[in-house]
């Protein structure tokens, strides 16, 4: 469905999906093409152009040129969780937890910004992966612990809910262990 129509020009969220595929040529060209039909739009240049090109980076594996690319965004931190998530995630593959943290804990304190978003929950995960980067493990447990408890009635399958389950026995083994 993301290949099949042209980007929107109202919104980037297109070709960060495609960004987020690893349709790296396509979200290239779409994100070159809407900063060339929008060259002076606020949201292209400040927004939409950093998120994607930061995915994009992400895709190729360049976690901090994505941090880099992302540090403009804070000014749209109140538009939603979105930003924050996406720079908390840029900031644990860069390996720079600290900054990570605060993201999400950010995300964690203004769930009012966007209550029915999945980023809410998942905020809990990456906080806990967060802490537990930074060997914080009682911290790291706490908030698996809220993500688990939120998830408690997910699909038993789903991805996050069987990565959370496994690094958080994990991080119990390691601490029962000390």
């Amino acid at each position: 469905m993301l290949r099949a129509s042209p980007p929107d020009p109202e919104s980037g969220m297109d070709l960060v999906g495609l960004a987020e595929i690893n349709d790296i040529a396509a979200a290239t060209a779409g994100v070159r093409a809407m900063e060339k039909e929008h060259p002076q739009g606020t949201l292209w240049r400040l927004y939409w152009g950093p998120v994607i090109h930061a995915q994009i980076a992400l895709a190729n594996r360049k976690p901090n040129d994505a941090v880099t690319l992302l540090e403009p965004t804070h000014q749209f931190d109140s538009k939603g969780i979105d930003l924050p998530m996406r720079r908390g995630l840029a900031y644990l593959a860069a390996g720079q937890p600290a900054f990570a943290e605060k993201d999400f804990r950010y995300i964690l304190a203004n769930q009012r910004l966007d209550p029915t978003s999945s980023f809410y929950p998942l905020a809990w995960l990456q906080h806990g992966r967060a802490f537990a980067t930074e060997s914080n493990r009682t911290a790291a447990i706490v908030a698996y612990q809220h993500f688990l408890t939120l998830w408690a009635h997910a699909d038993p399958d789903a991805m996050y809910l069987k990565q959370a389950r496994r690094e958080f026995d994990a991080l119990q083994t390691a601490t029962s262990a000390k």
